[in-house]
């Protein structure tokens, strides 16, 4: 009887092992893995001679994520937001090209960020909408606006949450209330997939970092939105650069993408050496 006994509990004990390396194996955003950018914050078309400088644009962004598609077609794509005009009336021209440029990538999610909120009217325009813009901490969503409390796609679930004091009357910022929330709407399984698209303060991240609901959180940039691309950005266009030890955020101007997963791991070209090439400017004193 005792044999059998320990018998069974070692079979029990190698199903539960089996299981849960089951579940490890089904990890999707390391399967297929995951672009995330953002931030370009109007920066409409590279200029200049120095192709270091010069890798922003809807341009550069809308050829590098087809050059990643042919290499490794479906994974997530993640916009971080903040990628209208800073001065809105002056390059109001740029909105439908850019507009037109992002919801052609097909993306995963857009978070709908300070530009965006500043400027809701104009998400509800046939060149924005495509783009499934996510904010999960607004206290009402408008009637027949585009905007999503959560995304569920390919396996995954989306989450955006955006804060800035000057929202506060349509933003909700109590972390523990909209936790509890998302965790009642969430698919209750271990092998669940979430992702936070964040832009907010330091206190109000580590708030989810250790909530541990999420698989991926990834930051918008903090700099300040008259932030002029500076040497970091320009020298290493691609580099990811990291807000902390878990989270990772995307270069300003639109000069970098963050690579997760099965990416990762993908080699190929820069965008520096794929797109960066010396121009002849003549006539220049």
């Amino acid at each position: 009887m005792k044999i059998f006994f320990v018998r069974f509990f070692i079979a029990l004990l190698a199903a539960h092992i089996a299981a849960e390396s089951l579940l490890a194996k089904s990890n999707l955003l390391d399967e297929r893995g995951w672009l995330a950018f953002g931030e370009m914050r109007g920066y409409f078309e590279p200029c200049g001679c120095d192709p270091k400088a010069d890798l922003g644009g809807i341009q550069r962004i809308a050829t590098f994520v087809s050059r990643e598609r042919a290499i490794n077609s479906g994974f997530f794509l993640f916009n971080l937001g903040n990628n209208l005009p800073v001065e809105l009336e002056r390059d109001r021209y740029k909105i439908p090209f850019i507009s037109e440029g992002l919801t052609r990538l097909a993306i995963t999610a857009s978070l709908v960020n300070e530009l965006e909120l500043s400027n809701i009217s104009l998400l509800k325009t046939n060149d924005m909408s495509g783009q499934n813009f996510v904010l999960s901490n607004m206290k009402t969503i408008p009637k027949g606006s585009p905007i999503q409390a959560m995304i569920k796609f390919g396996g995954i679930e989306v989450y955006g949450y955006m804060f800035r004091k000057k929202f506060s009357s349509s933003l909700n910022s109590n972390q523990k209330q909209l936790l509890k929330t998302w965790k009642k709407y969430s698919i209750n399984s271990k092998s669940q997939q979430r992702v936070l698209l964040f832009s907010g303060s330091a206190k109000e991240l580590k708030f989810f970092i250790r909530s541990k609901f999420f698989n991926l959180i990834v930051s918008s940039n903090t700099n300040a939105l008259e932030h002029v691309v500076g040497p970091e950005e320009k020298n290493n266009p691609g580099k990811l650069n990291i807000a902390n030890s878990s989270v990772r955020m995307v270069p300003i101007g639109g000069q970098g993408f963050l690579r997760g997963g099965k990416l990762t791991r993908t080699r190929s070209k820069s965008l520096k050496e794929l797109l960066g090439k010396e121009k002849e400017c003549k006539g220049i004193g």
